[in-house]
């Protein structure tokens, strides 16, 4: 039997091929074996030249996979000739062992009846051979979301500074003589990328012809306030005909927008200036789907990346750094290209799983299609989708509550992924497991019957799988004061917070991975009510004599379905002067008929309370009334300081506040019914200085300095 393998092994090699040979060349051969399992006799590559006849004639050698990438590779001297050369998987006496290669790489050979392909080769030279995956053609697929293929990592610490010219993956895009590649510059003692005005930059930063595949283009950016910046990423090779597929664009502000493609409307978003931030963008060939990250936050997501400015074209080849304004001034850094696996079942928005009322499986969150809220280290990239059409109105829930794993649950709402809002989500809510850390997920949303929402849970803090439950309560009403939608409608007065039970925060919304009430959205529970004024005036929302806890409080406008219908219009924490203590919303002003949604959020103390809304109606106190009447003495001043207010007419309402020079607010008293009063205030405790106090009705304010001695 093994002579019949010799004889196999010899006659691969007959072909009827004629070339001279010539010199001895280095070839490196290399093959993936990642998604294989390697035999024990390990792996080797076998070849042979025209008219071998015997087993003297053909050449076999071990490969290694020395860093244990599971790329096995050699380099060994061939002779010039044209060759035919497959690898070997085990022994290389059992023919079983030999990979099948593909007819569209393989060179036919006949033997016993048999056809076998060999991998033909032109050896002119030394070769460096690309990597191909096990028995086909082209590198092997990526599979693996924690082992992506990285392209391009790239962070500008290899070069010296100046300009780069054509130093791969970077040069001078095609077509524009003349002009500067990237420069790399310095910034804080750190090796960065810079593209600046005045020098005729025109960058091209090659990709590679990709035609299919699933990809993802990073980089971070440092955009100062008085600059802009234009990245043009292309679906052709860079050349002088560009066909763009998305075109960022950075207008200064922290305001900028992305232009796709006629099919799709520009989708605008916001960035910080003077900070290093992170850029993703997704390409999936496979769909024809892009999607755009802007510092940790998906932006917008849009079909048909084919629809090019210039015409269809399913390819991502490139990106060119430009300069279109004479303000266009920034630093990139950090640039990475990274081929990532195809779309699976659930891994993205775009793959959602239909579900219905029950118990789910989440398989894990450890691929890409997360990116809502995106930490620095990345954790909140990967996702877990599904799609919910409730059948009726109700309260949905969802719940990851016991399910073992550290999880952040999301509801949007939507038609398709590209117009999704946020609906609700939850961080910490309710125990992984029996007496466990409360780590797991509990959100309520009220929904709408024939309405399609989508739930995605992140991997923020893990990515394992687990369990969890959606619910659709269509008995119960919804509980006043629980949700948006069913806050408490007041009139101005006093009212009691005695506990905490609406699972349906919005706050602010401030959504993070930190809890401990810094980052509320995700962590707090609140309490809803609803004011409409009807006559102009001022609002004040203050829990500062009715609390000795720590609080907080949210003021909106607007509709309450998602977070985007509404818009914050005050906030405060702590505004009574006392750290870690009660709230204060000053004086706000109000119109007539417009509905104010009051939040009160649990995120630092859960303890009852008692808080006041005030309404003071405009008066006709202008300011130099107010001038004239208010009088502070003595000045300088070392314990107590006098204050006299002489009004012509009565207000309802004055707000006298004490701030330091660096405006820190050191004392605030709220008077009410005011003609004439004397207000006596203790500086004593108060660090020597210049303070301001100033006195407002809420429409009109007047300021005197004192010394404090």
């Amino acid at each position: 039997m093994n002579k019949l393998y010799t004889n196999y092994l010899s006659a691969l090699f007959v072909m009827s091929l004629c070339f001279s040979l010539n010199a001895q060349n280095n070839v490196t051969f290399q093959v993936d074996m990642s998604q294989e399992t390697v035999a024990a006799e390990g792996v080797s590559v076998s070849w042979a030249g025209p008219g071998a006849t015997g087993l003297g004639d053909v050449s076999i050698v071990a490969l290694d996979d020395a860093d244990g990438d599971g790329v096995y590779s050699v380099t060994t001297e061939v002779m010039e000739d044209s060759i035919g050369y497959f690898f070997i998987n085990g022994a290389s006496s059992n023919p079983l062992n030999f990979e099948m290669v593909p007819e569209d790489c393989g060179f036919g050979l006949m033997f016993m009846g048999l056809s076998f392909n060999v991998r033909p080769l032109e050896v002119t030279g030394d070769i460096n051979l690309p990597v191909v995956c096990w028995a086909a053609c082209e590198a092997c697929p990526v599979v693996d979301c924690d082992d992506p293929a990285v392209l391009i990592d790239d962070d500008a610490s290899s070069y010296d500074l100046g300009d780069l010219g054509e130093s791969a993956p970077w040069g001078i895009w095609p077509g524009f003589g003349g002009a500067v590649g990237m420069v790399v510059d310095t910034f804080e003692s750190d090796n960065v990328f810079r593209l600046q005005t005045g020098i005729g930059q025109d960058v091209a930063l090659y990709l590679g012809n990709n035609t299919s595949g699933h990809y993802r283009l990073a980089f971070l950016a440092y955009i100062p306030d008085t600059s802009t910046a234009f990245v043009d990423v292309s679906l052709a090779e860079p050349g002088p005909d560009v066909n763009y597929g998305a075109r960022i664009r950075f207008d200064g502000g922290g305001v900028g927008d992305v232009t796709t493609n006629s099919a799709n409307d520009d989708i605008a978003f916001s960035y910080p200036e003077n900070d290093w931030f992170k850029v993703v963008l997704y390409v999936d060939l496979d769909n024809d789907i892009a999607r755009l990250q802007v510092d940790g936050t998906t932006v917008g997501l849009w079909t048909e990346w084919s629809e090019g400015s210039e015409g269809p074209l399913l390819q991502f080849a490139g990106v060119n750094f430009y300069e279109i304004s004479p303000t266009d001034n920034y630093f990139i850094d950090n640039v990475e290209f990274w081929e990532i696996p195809a779309a699976d079942v659930g891994q993205y928005c775009y793959t959602a799983t239909t579900i219905s009322e029950g118990t789910h499986t989440v398989p894990g969150t450890n691929c890409y299609g997360g990116g809502y809220q995106i930490d620095s280290g990345d954790d909140g990239e990967g996702g877990y989708w599904y799609i919910y059409t409730p059948a009726e109105d109700g309260i949905l829930s969802i719940s990851s509550c016991n399910g073992g794993v550290d999880t952040r649950g999301w509801i949007f709402q939507g038609d398709d992924c590209g117009s999704l809002d946020i609906v609700g989500v939850n961080d910490d809510q309710c125990p992984i497991e029996v007496d466990g850390s409360e780590w797991a997920s509990y959100r309520e949303a009220i929904v709408t019957g024939g309405t399609q929402y989508y739930i995605m849970w992140d991997n923020v803090w893990e990515a394992d799988g687990f369990d969890w439950e959606l619910t659709l309560n269509t008995t119960d009403p919804p509980v006043e004061g629980d949700y948006c939608q069913t806050a408490q409608v007041i009139t101005p007065g006093e009212y009691a917070i005695d506990e905490f039970t609406g699972n349906a925060a919005v706050t602010g919304p401030t959504i993070g991975n930190t809890s401990q009430g810094r980052t509320p959205t995700s962590y707090t529970l609140t309490e809803w009510y609803s004011y409409t004024p009807t006559e102009e005036g001022t609002m004040t929302i203050t829990s500062c004599d009715g609390s000795a806890s720590d609080n907080r409080v949210w003021v909106y406008t607007g509709e309450c379905s998602t977070f985007s219908g509404l818009t914050l219009v005050a906030t405060d924490d702590d505004g009574c002067g006392v750290s870690g203590g009660p709230s204060l919303v000053e004086a706000y002003e109000v119109t007539p008929g417009t509905t104010y949604l009051i939040e009160w959020d649990n995120g630092w103390d859960s303890d009852a309370f008692l808080w006041e809304l005030i309404f003071t109606p405009v008066v006709d106190v202008d300011e130099a009334a107010l001038n004239e009447g208010f009088n502070v003495f003595p000045n300088p001043v070392s314990d107590l300081l006098q204050v006299d207010i002489e009004l012509p007419e009565v207000v309802d309402q004055l707000s006298l506040r004490l701030q330091n020079n660096l405006g820190q607010l050191v004392e605030q008293r709220l008077l009410t019914d005011v003609l004439q009063q004397r207000v006596e205030l203790n500086v004593s405790q108060l660090p020597a200085g210049v303070y301001f106090l100033e006195l407002t009705n809420g429409s009109q304010a007047v300021t005197r300095k004192v010394v404090i001695e």
